[in-house]
């Protein structure tokens, strides 16, 4: 939990802080009000209750994609409880089966969605379980890459989202086609595609503040809008943008915070260890008292 704070939260807080940067030089905060204090306040706690803005007639600079962190957290805190249940090999695969098999019934029903984000979540535990276990598909990458493709050509040529039942199985059953080995034909193990996994998060984080950069210049909001060619010449100077952007915040933001968090987690975790061995060897150190037949002795005498 320690390392996940730390994983996300430096670069979160440098997020958050621009955005509301921007808003306070936008000049339409209404200071009277407590509410904007306490969503200043919710919005630094590491996003946890995700990010809102300041003003109503503000439109989300982070591009609203902060929604998904907090079921991120509530997914490290239901981890100790979950801990119970990966010490059996029948429980450790049946709890992510239950939650799955339970997420598909509630969104059949006409459940909300956070059912559906169960669902994948509950299959990302599934597909790690089957990774633990060596328990995937057996056949050559290459196979499994074509499937896989198919599978996910499929859910973006047939549904509108991802969260509903048909697509979500469809996710994970490639998911666990990923797990086993496909690669999508090298695209996945490629060094350029590691790299661009180590700054998902900033990638993921930062995008509307990059196209804010962008379309926040009036020529180039001009010209971007002339034509459709135009446009996405101007998206593609945003995506370039927005990748420089993140690997600045990764080497400078979220490289230092992980390692800080490594460090502080082995203090505990050391500190831990040498608790673990004092408590022994304080109760099996001799009283300074003397026993009880000394003493009497000593009176007697």
């Amino acid at each position: 939990m320690l390392k996940r704070a730390f994983r996300i939260g430096p670069l979160y807080i440098l997020a958050v802080g621009v955005a509301m940067a921007l808003e306070i030089v936008d000049g339409r905060i209404d200071y009277s009000t407590f509410a904007t204090y306490e969503r200043a306040f919710f919005n630094l706690l590491f996003g946890v209750f995700g990010y809102v803005p300041l003003s109503n007639a503000r439109v989300c600079v982070l591009a609203c994609v902060t929604w998904t962190l907090p079921y991120e957290w509530l997914f490290y805190f239901s981890l100790p409880i979950a801990a119970i249940f990966s010490r059996h090999p029948v429980t450790r695969i049946g709890l992510p089966a239950v939650l799955l098999a339970f997420s598909i019934l509630m969104s059949m029903s006409g459940g909300s969605g956070a059912y559906s984000y169960l669902g994948l979540f509950a299959g990302g535990m599934l597909c790690a379980t089957l990774e633990a276990n060596a328990l995937l598909v057996r056949v050559h990458r290459h196979a499994l890459s074509a499937i896989a493709l198919a599978l996910l050509v499929y859910v973006f040529a047939t549904y509108r989202v991802a969260y509903a039942p048909g697509p979500m199985l469809l996710c994970i059953g490639a998911f666990v086609l990923i797990v086993s080995g496909a690669d999508f034909f090298g695209l996945l193990t490629a060094t350029r595609s590691v790299r661009l996994g180590e700054i998902s998060y900033g990638i993921y984080l930062l995008q509307g503040l990059a196209f804010v950069s962008i379309f926040s210049i009036p020529p180039v909001r001009t010209f971007a809008m002339d034509n459709a060619t135009q446009y996405w010449l101007v998206i593609v100077m945003a995506m370039v943008l927005l990748l420089l952007m993140a690997l600045v915040a990764h080497l400078v933001v979220e490289k230092p915070g992980v390692s800080l968090g490594n460090r502080l987690a082995a203090i505990l975790r050391l500190s831990n260890q040498r608790e673990t061995r004092e408590v022994p060897i304080a109760s099996d150190a001799r009283s300074w008292r003397m026993p009880t037949s000394l003493t009497r002795q000593s009176a007697d005498r």
